[in-house]
């Protein structure tokens, strides 16, 4: 019954996202392109569905699946930035899309490194049975 109600919510987010999107799109561009409101509109509800996910290992006492899960999010999240920023220090091109600061690859690399650690740190601090 549990996951029922994680995938309620994260459809719930996903259309709201949607919608919001879609207006904030037409009055900012006055054109209907429902291409980049269907991304936020999923990201919204993988979100919703995995933050009501955890919400409920945790208080069903499952905190070891839930920092797997946010880990997983993370590495997905973190491992392309981290990619990008190093080959673009790698190869010098210091005017790419992300940012246009040096300073700002070299944050980004060491805070994405810091949240796997502090999430592999949970990890094993975590309990593994339920009290």
């Amino acid at each position: 019954m549990g996951i029922i109600t994680d995938v309620k919510y994260g459809m719930l987010f996903g259309f709201i996202g949607f919608a919001l999107t879609l207006i904030s799109w037409y009055f900012a561009t006055g054109a209907l392109d429902p291409r980049f409101p269907a991304v936020i509109g999923a990201g919204l509800f993988g979100g919703g569905f995995l933050g009501s996910l955890m919400r409920r290992l945790h208080r069903e006492g499952e905190e070891r699946k839930a920092n797997f899960i946010f880990l997983a999010v993370i590495l997905i999240a973190t491992i392309l930035l981290i990619a990008d920023c190093i080959s673009d220090i790698l190869i010098g091109n210091w005017k790419s899309t992300l940012t246009n600061w040096k300073i700002l690859r070299f944050i980004s690399i060491f805070a994405s490194v810091y949240l796997i650690c502090y999430m592999i740190l949970r990890i094993k601090k975590s309990k593994d049975v339920k009290t």
